[in-house]
C-alpha cells in the first residue's frame, strides 16, 4: 500500500500547535476587548462556507451559554442575502475563510461593514482578499502541507480561535474558567489522535470487507451536529463516497426511511444535554442491523458499537468539537488509502471538476 503523509501529518499536528496558539490568543484578546468596549456584542453572526460554516455551527451553543449575545451561524450566501438585514451597529460579524478568497464570504464582509458592524475575519492567508478587506483580521498562521489536503489542522485552528472569542466575550465571572477548560481540552488532542489510530485503521480498512453500502451516515445533536456535517465532508472529499451528516432527531424523521442496514452509521455523542436522544437512535439502528461507529465518552454507548472510539471522560460537551472530529478524520484517511486513492490530493477528482469547483467558490464562473 502506497504511503501518503500530508493529511496524516496535519491530523497529528492538531495536538501540537504550540506557539501558534499564543499568536491566536493574543490577536483574539485585543479583538474581544474592543468588541466589549464598543458595545458590539448584542448580536454575533458566524459566516463561512463548508468547514468554515461548520465551525461557526459548532460553537453556537458555547456562545449562547457563556455570553450575553444572540448568535446566528449562517452560510455566507444566506447571510449576505437574508441575514444582512438584521445586522446593525451593535453587531459583530465573524467571517471565516482559510484561503481568504471565497467570493461569497468576501461579499458578505463588505455588506456587513456597510451596515456598521464590527467585522472579524479568521483566515490562514495573509494574501487572500479576506485579510485585505476585513477591518479586524485574525491570522491563524498554521503551516499547511503542500498537497490539496482536506481541512483538519485548519479546522481545529478555526475552532480554537472561535472558542477564544467566546471565552473573551463571556461573562466576567465565567471567563477564567472558560479559558482554563479550553486550554485543558486542547492538551488532550494529541492523546485522542494516538488513542484512535488503531481503531480508525481497522474501521477504515474493513469498510469493503464488511460489505458496507453507501452513503455513510454521521449523526450528532447540538454542537455534535456540526461535527457530523464536517465528518461527512471528509468522506466526500478524500474517499469519493456519498456521506450524509444529519442531526440525530431529524434522521429519525427523514433518512431512516431509506437507510439500508448495510450502511455504516457514526454516532457522535458526548455525554450531555442531547446525549440520551442520540443513544436512543443508536439503539434502534443497532436493532435494525446497522453497524455503528461510536464516538463517545459513554462506556454504555461505546459497548453498542462495532467500532468504538472512547473519548476523554471529563470533557464538557460544549468543547467536544475540538476532539470528536479526529476519529472521523482518521477513518476517512484509512478508507481512502484502502480504496487506492491519494487522500492528500483528492485523486478521485478529475481536473475538470477541480476547475469548476474553483469557479464556483472563487466567484470566477465563466462557462464559455
Amino acid at each position: 500500500m502506497q504511503e501518503y503523509r500530508d493529511m496524516m501529518t496535519e491530523i497529528e499536528r492538531q495536538g501540537s500547535l504550540g506557539p501558534g496558539l499564543k499568536q491566536i490568543e493574543a490577536a483574539v484578546a485585543e479583538t474581544c476587548k474592543e468588541i466589549m468596549e464598543k458595545g458590539k456584542n448584542r448580536k454575533i453572526f458566524f459566516l463561512g462556507c463548508g468547514d468554515s460554516y461548520f465551525a461557526g455551527l459548532a460553537v453556537k451553543n458555547y456562545f449562547l451559554k457563556k455570553t450575553d449575545s444572540l448568535c446566528f451561524p449562517m452560510t455566507a450566501l444566506e447571510f449576505s442575502t437574508y441575514g444582512i438585514h438584521q445586522v446593525d451597529e451593535e453587531s459583530t460579524v465573524i467571517a471565516v475563510s482559510m484561503s481568504g478568497n471565497v467570493a461569497r464570504t468576501v461579499e458578505a464582509v463588505k455588506a456587513a461593514q456597510e451596515r456598521g458592524a464590527y467585522v472579524v475575519g479568521i483566515t490562514n492567508s495573509l494574501t487572500g482578499r479576506l485579510y485585505e478587506v476585513c477591518s479586524h483580521p485574525v491570522f491563524l498562521g498554521l503551516k499547511e502541507e503542500p498537497g490539496w489536503t482536506p481541512g483538519t489542522l485548519t479546522y481545529t485552528g478555526t475552532l480554537y480561535a472561535l472558542f477564544c472569542l467566546g471565552a473573551g466575550l463571556s461573562r466576567e465571572s465565567e471567563r477564567d474558567g472558560c479559558q482554563k477548560e479550553l486550554a485543558r481540552t486542547m492538551e488532550l488532542i494529541s492523546h485522542v489522535v494516538t488513542q484512535c489510530q488503531d481503531t480508525a485503521r481497522q474501521a477504515g480498512e474493513n469498510f469493503i470487507y464488511n460489505g458496507h453500502q453507501f452513503p455513510v451516515y454521521i449523526l450528532g445533536a447540538g454542537q455534535s451536529f456540526a461535527t457530523a456535517k464536517y465528518g461527512a465532508a471528509k468522506f466526500l472529499e478524500v474517499c469519493g463516497v456519498t456521506a450524509i451528516g444529519q442531526e440525530s432527531e431529524e434522521f429519525a424523521h427523514q433518512e431512516f426511511w431509506v437507510i439500508d442496514k448495510n450502511c455504516p452509521v457514526f454516532l457522535v455523542a458526548p455525554k450531555g444535554d442531547s446525549f440520551q436522544r442520540t443513544m436512543e437512535v443508536g439503539a434502534c439502528l443497532r436493532h435494525f442491523g446497522c453497524d455503528l461507529f461510536v464516538i463517545s465518552n459513554s462506556e454504555e454507548l461505546c459497548d453498542m458499537g462495532k467500532y468504538a472510539f472512547a473519548m476523554p471522560e471529563d470533557v464538557e460537551e460544549l468543547y467536544a468539537p475540538l476532539l470528536y472530529a479526529v476519529p472521523i478524520q482518521l477513518t476517512a484517511y484509512y478508507f481512502s488509502r484502502k480504496l487506492g486513492l491519494d487522500p492528500d490530493r483528492r485523486s478521485h477528482n478529475d481536473p475538470f471538476r477541480k476547475k469548476v469547483s474553483r469557479m464556483l467558490t472563487r466567484g470566477t464562473v465563466n462557462l464559455d
